[in-house]
């Protein structure tokens, strides 16, 4: 190729998730590292934050023209990372996804399916459209051994198969005298052990509001840490945060959230265990070698627990604030091990994730 590669990312960009954007700078890291000249488009919600926050071209995501115009600038269409061939909590977004790929395929560009988790996908006609449109795709990497089965189950056969690992395993943190410059300024005591909460709000879950607020309360009395309450995703997660601080009774910090992408894993790295219904608080937690429990909401927290040899603690719909606390007083008791554990899992993992780009420049050439 005589001229710098050129591709187009598609994916959940520029909500303000600060999950998704932690997958796009560690995309947008992974392919520099592999084709430095590369040359990245973005399709987002919000074009100009995104051009501002990651230093990559970027259009408004529903304007097909533009869409297409950008197409036919690539050399190829990139679709991810996350959770993008999934109906459980969107049953829309799917359609908008798939037709990326029929565009790519009018276009005439390869597609990258690139680090995702595939599913769950109920709606028979989804199942159908996605099973056909990924046969079609040049590569396809999935960052957990369920998204293969997922991709086998749906009859994806064609294109090689690849398991990588979630792009944020590859994402380079800032240094930590600037996430704990941003934790002093929310009020977070340094000096004392620091629990994160990263919750999310789950129609399922009829009791969570109580059970949270005891492992919250429980944190404060029994073992004399901080709760640092983290809204991933605000300004859902913000509100739900403040709910839990005031049933929970006891001090508790807030962080504000809306901080830049390569901040979060440095902010989950000043922290002393993390527990969280967001699978990005993992990943963010596990990157930095810092102990975790996971709730699942989704299989997407069992299929990462499991790259970890770890187990949820409960399933979101139906744990208690008692197997909360029983699961906390056992992580923190063994917190030092867990750690060292959790830090070479971490680093085999940041291998697997920086193949994404490996595979894609391959692709390219």
């Amino acid at each position: 190729m005589s001229r710098a590669p050129r591709v187009l990312l598609s994916g959940y960009y520029g909500f303000g998730n600060a999950g998704d954007e932690a997958v796009l700078a560690g995309l947008i890291d992974t392919f520099r590292a592999a084709v430095p000249e590369i040359a990245i488009t973005v399709a987002s919600a919000d074009p100009e934050g995104t051009r501002s926050l990651h230093g990559v071209e970027a259009f408004p995501r529903f304007r097909w023209r533009d869409f297409c115009q950008a197409l036919r600038g690539s050399d190829a269409l990139v679709s991810g990372g996350g959770s993008l061939f999934q109906d459980v909590t969107s049953r829309r977004s799917v359609y908008y996804y798939l037709g990326t790929l029929v565009l790519a395929g009018l276009c005439r560009r390869p597609v990258m399916i690139c680090g995702q988790g595939i599913g769950p996908l109920q709606a028979p006609l989804a199942r159908r459209l996605t099973a056909a449109l990924l046969n079609h795709a040049r590569l396809i990497t999935v960052r957990d051994p369920a998204s293969v089965e997922a991709l086998t189950a749906l009859g994806v056969v064609r294109p090689p198969v690849h398991l990588t690992a979630d792009p944020v395993l590859a994402m380079t943190p800032v240094p930590p005298p600037r996430a704990e410059a941003i934790l002093r300024q929310a009020g977070v005591d340094l000096s004392r052990p620091r629990v994160a909460f990263a919750l999310r709000e789950w129609p399922a879950a009829a009791n969570a509001l109580e059970s949270w607020s005891e492992t919250v309360a429980f944190v404060h009395r029994e073992l004399g840490a901080q709760a640092v309450l983290v809204p991933l995703h605000p300004p859902a997660d913000v509100a739900l945060a403040a709910r839990v601080a005031e049933r929970a009774g006891v001090p508790t910090v807030r962080l504000a959230g809306g901080y830049a992408p390569r901040e979060w894993p440095a902010l989950f790295g000043c922290m002393d265990l993390v527990v969280a219904l967001r699978l990005h608080a993992l990943i963010f937690a596990a990157t930095q070698g810092v102990p975790l429990i996971g709730v699942s909401y989704d299989p997407k927290i069992d299929g990462f627990l499991r790259l970890l040899d770890r187990t949820p603690a409960g399933d979101a719909a139906s744990i208690t604030g008692e197997a909360l606390c029983r699961a906390l007083r056992n992580t923190w008791e063994a917190r030092q091990a867990e750690a060292q554990s959790l830090k070479q899992k971490a680093a085999h993992l940041k291998r697997c994730a920086l193949m994404n780009g490996e595979l894609l420049s391959r692709m390219l050439a």
